[in-house]
C-alpha cells in the first residue's frame, strides 16, 4: 500500500491514486470513469429515471444546496478494467465488496455501503477528513462545505474593522 502519511491531511486525489495502485497490485485493476462534474452534468444525471429514460443513478440534483461531491472534486466513480478488452466494466462478477474494503482502507467512503441508492463504483472523501480551516471542528464541515459557527453568523459585526460585538 502506498504511504500517504497522515490520512486526515491526505488529498482526495492521493487516496484515489493509492486505491488504484493497490487494486492493480492485487490483480484487480480499476479505472476512474467519472470524477469532477459541472452542475449541468449533475442535473443531466439526476434527470435519468425521472424526466428522461433509464434508471435513477443519483440522489443529488446538482442545484445549490443539493450538490454532489463530484461537483466539488471530492468523489469519483471507478470501474474494473476488463482483462480481455481493457474497457471499464461494471459486471456483477467483479469483487466489488473487496474493492469497497480497499477504498475504506485508504480512508474513502464507499457508495456500496449506502442503503438508499447503492452505488458500488462511487468513492468519496469522508466529511471528517476533508480540508477545513485550521482549528475548525469536524462537525463544522457539512456536506463538503465549511459552515461558519452559527454564533459568529448571528452576531452583528463592526464594519469599522473591529471584532464581532
Amino acid at each position: 500500500m502506498p504511504e500517504l502519511g497522515n490520512w486526515p491531511e491526505a488529498t482526495f486525489d492521493a487516496r484515489v491514486q493509492a486505491l488504484i495502485a493497490e487494486m492493480e497490485r492485487l490483480g484487480h485493476p480499476v479505472v476512474v470513469t467519472s470524477s469532477r462534474r459541472s452542475a449541468d452534468q449533475q442535473k443531466q444525471l439526476y434527470a435519468k429515471g425521472r424526466t428522461s429514460g433509464g434508471a435513477i443513478v443519483t440522489e443529488k440534483s446538482g442545484e445549490p444546496g443539493d450538490e454532489s461531491k463530484h461537483q466539488r472534486g471530492m468523489a469519483s466513480d471507478l470501474a474494473f478494467r476488463d482483462p480481455r478488452t481493457g474497457q471499464p466494466s461494471y459486471a456483477d462478477t467483479h469483487p466489488w465488496v473487496f474493492r469497497g474494503a480497499q477504498a475504506k482502507s485508504v480512508g474513502l467512503v464507499w457508495g456500496g455501503d449506502w442503503t438508499t441508492l447503492v452505488d458500488r463504483p462511487h468513492v468519496q472523501m469522508p466529511v471528517e477528513a476533508a480540508p477545513r480551516p485550521r482549528g475548525a471542528p469536524a462537525d463544522a464541515f457539512m456536506d463538503g462545505v465549511y459552515q461558519e459557527p452559527i454564533q459568529s453568523i448571528l452576531q452583528p459585526r463592526d464594519t469599522t474593522g473591529g471584532a464581532p460585538r
